[in-house]
């Protein structure tokens, strides 16, 4: 196991490959919401973000691929069951030799989940989700 101690980049398994734990969020920032994609290693430690406006195929390649330039390929992703953030993944793996391992396991995805409560808090938002639609004619 290689000594990562102080080091400002995350702990790598003995393989070289890092294992992550992916999620997004919606979050008020100024008064507009966002989707904030986030990558944790198991230690809980945020690895990359991106903050966008739309949560699809196309936003969450974007944000795999600069997860991996920054830190390596992982070994396994966890991921809820978002389909974008597998379409992600998949497509990602396709044609290459070294595969991320997709895990989608409720209780292994925590660390990602529940630092969002904490976020949230930084934000102020008081709301989880998107705020209510409203009819054209109640406008």
């Amino acid at each position: 196991m290689p000594d990562c101690a102080g080091e400002a980049i995350p702990c790598q398994a003995a393989s070289g490959r890092i294992q992550l734990a992916m999620d997004e969020t919606y979050v008020n920032v100024k008064g507009v919401w966002k989707y904030l994609y986030r990558a944790v290693d198991k230690a809980g430690a945020t690895v990359d973000f991106l903050l966008t406006a739309k949560r699809d195929r196309k936003v969450a390649s974007r944000f795999l691929r600069k997860a991996i330039e920054h830190n390596g390929t992982p070994k396994k992703i966890t991921i809820d069951k978002s389909g974008a953030n597998t379409a992600m993944i998949e497509c990602y793996n396709e044609g290459r030799d070294a595969r991320i391992e997709i895990r989608q396991i409720k209780y292994l995805n925590n660390i990602a989940e529940q630092d969002h409560r904490a976020i949230k808090r930084l934000t102020r938002s008081n709301h989880s989700g998107p705020p209510p639609r409203r009819s054209p004619a109640l406008s």
